[in-house]
């Protein structure tokens, strides 16, 4: 299953990207490869890429990886604290990113690919890396940020049984506008496309309704993938967004039984699948053909992919949190990240997702939360731990409670933490609360929110 350099060379070459336009003095990927070699680094570097959503960023990945070297893919829109955080924690060696970052590194020398730096760090080879590893990075607000290592092989066996679980094959155009440094669109729509030979077409961020619709039109794309948020959006503002579409795959967080039934109404020759994955598992997980069941199924994120197995985990009384076992977990994390992601269980080791679930007799699983350390707001999974655990490091501050507030378009306004507290707090407010923010903070939403800290004495707003 693995991709052959001179067929995968093709391949990455015929990705179209669109607004904005490619470069059109971009290089081809064997002339970025032949750059990466021309570096004549050490092999088995650990290399943090810091580009943003692009054809550039596929190019130089598949680079990195076809030199010898370990790809670990991170979000360029994280805080810069947490950049150099994560390249200590992870054990980086070197940096590729934008000159921007000049100033926040400490390295020893530097290259150049075009306007791009790689940045050459003094850490020693990380012992849990080797060639054929690639680490993708969770987004650091479901706990302490931690990068989840695979094998390649593995995340092409993830994206090969995805493109089997809704229809992706070769003669299918696909559009990409979700942001590829997140696993989903990485594994399930860029490396699902080069498997399988699928036209990809990469669209810019943000996400714009009137691109999203012209670009279906202008590149006769047949398959699309959205999450729930940008699907009501289009849905409510755009009539016949779908219309040309063979299939559309929504997932990141539930999609209602009320917005499913509009899309099987106004779109019924649309194939709507519906996902459920996490980044440690390699992502995918199971998958919910929507308009092949009845409607008493829509509840559901479907069945598990092929050759992956269930647990369901006994937590309390009430709930049990899903455990998998698959070829496609990872194999370790990088990082200090809380707890422990694993289990045993009749002698093999499960990975542990953080969601309760309950599953019917026909294997059909029904999401019914995240566990009591973690919330989906937004679209992100913030870690209420990490954020306890901030705040309870004061000396100042005894516990902490939290709430959060949508706007008129369902739109994260703010966030209210209670704090229980001593007459020091005072002195120590802005730089507690800098830190609660930089966790709280979903990457993709540049605007300010606003956060409330309540306590006996009155309250405090910080922005």
């Amino acid at each position: 299953m693995l991709l052959a350099i001179e067929s995968l060379s093709k391949k990455l070459d015929a990705i179209i990207q669109i607004n904005p336009e490619t470069d059109p003095d971009s290089l081809a990927f064997n002339a970025v490869l032949e750059i990466w070699k021309g570096f004549k680094l050490e092999s088995e570097r650990a290399v943090l890429i810091i580009l943003p959503h692009s054809k550039d960023f596929i190019l130089q990945l598949f680079a990195i990886y076809s030199a010898g070297h370990i790809p670990i893919v991170l979000n360029p829109a994280m805080p810069i604290e947490r950049i150099k955080t994560i390249i200590a924690s992870f054990g980086i060696n070197l940096v590729l990113g934008c000159q921007a970052f000049d100033q926040h590194l400490d390295y020893v020398c530097c290259h150049h690919i075009g306007e791009k730096k790689v940045w050459v760090l003094g850490n020693q080879a990380h012992i849990g890396l080797t060639h054929g590893h690639i680490v993708l990075s969770t987004s650091g607000t479901s706990g302490t940020s931690k990068g989840c290592i695979f094998e390649l092989a593995q995340l092409l066996e993830n994206a090969y049984q995805h493109c089997q679980a809704i229809g992706l094959s070769a003669q299918d155009t696909l559009l990409i506008n979700l942001p590829v440094y997140y696993s989903y669109a990485l594994v399930a729509q860029v490396f699902a496309g080069l498997l399988i030979g699928a036209q990809l077409i990469l669209s810019g961020l943000p996400f714009n309704s009137a691109c999203y619709t012209q670009a279906i039109r202008k590149y006769s794309i047949t398959s699309s993938s959205l999450t729930p948020t940008l699907t009501r959006h289009l849905l409510h503002k755009k009539k016949n967004a779908f219309s040309s579409l063979r299939s559309l795959t929504v997932g990141g967080d539930s999609l209602s039984v009320h917005h499913i039934k509009n899309i099987r109404t106004d779109y019924p020759q649309l194939e709507l699948y519906l996902t459920y994955g996490l980044t440690e598992a390699g992502p995918r997980i199971a998958t919910l053909p929507a308009h092949a069941v009845a409607a008493t199924r829509w509840p559901s994120v479907g069945l598990p992919l092929a050759n992956t197995r269930l647990y369901l985990f006994e937590q309390n009384a009430l709930n049990k949190c899903l455990c998998i076992y698959s070829n496609t977990i990872m194999k370790d994390t990088l990082g200090t990240a809380h707890g422990s992601s694993f289990i045993y269980h009749d002698n093999l080791r499960w990975l542990v997702t953080g969601d309760y679930f309950e599953q019917d007799d026909a294997g059909y699983l029904y999401y019914k939360g995240r566990c009591s350390d973690f919330k989906i707001i937004a679209g992100e999974k913030i870690s209420f731990h990490t954020i306890r655990s901030i705040c309870t490091k004061q000396a100042c501050i005894q516990s902490v409670d939290f709430a959060y507030h949508y706007g008129n378009e369902n739109e994260l306004i703010a966030y209210d933490i209670d704090l229980k507290i001593n007459e020091r707090f005072s002195e120590q407010f802005h730089t507690i609360a800098r830190s609660i923010m930089r966790q709280l903070m979903p990457a993709e939403r540049p605007k300010v929110i606003t956060l409330t800290i309540t306590h006996d004495q009155g309250l405090l707003h910080y922005k």
